[in-house]
């Protein structure tokens, strides 16, 4: 296994570096682990209706609330954003915990080369994390 140094994938040589599914599992439990200590409830109430705002422009938000399901999509969808965005909140201020928590998963079976397709083929679609949303994402945002 080839020495990463802490914080290699933030270098542009490994831009289009991904991990697989399970790496993927543990470095999100590992950063909602340490997210635990972060007390949400410091969320300026502005911040999160704009955060709100994202998930309903993005069609997150259900738009019939008396549905049975529409609070507990809501709530999924507050968290989902929360979530990202103490996630970018500590990224930007400490981002050797990120790079740290990132190193801890990457083996040379976890990273993957991002595949620069805009094809999506049925069989990709067994392996989401690794061949759908990067896709998507890659598809989505790169011409903005």
């Amino acid at each position: 296994m080839p020495e990463y140094q802490i914080g290699f994938w933030r270098n542009s040589d490994h831009s289009d570096s991904i991990l697989n599914e399970e790496a993927v599992t543990e470095l999100s439990d590992l950063i909602l682990q340490y997210m635990t200590e972060i007390d949400f409830k410091d969320l300026p109430p502005i911040i999160g209706q704009i955060l709100d705002d994202f998930a309903d422009q993005s069609g997150c938000l259900p738009d019939d609330l008396e549905k049975t399901d529409a609070f507990q999509a809501i709530i999924n969808a507050q968290l989902a954003v929360t979530l990202a965005y103490q996630l970018g909140r500590l990224d930007g201020k400490s981002p050797q915990i990120i790079d740290k928590l990132v190193d801890e998963v990457v083996s040379n079976e976890s990273l993957l080369q991002l595949l620069e397709t805009t094809e999506i083929g049925r069989q990709d679609l067994d392996k989401p994390v690794e061949k759908v949303y990067p896709q998507l994402r890659l598809i989505n945002f790169t011409d903005q």
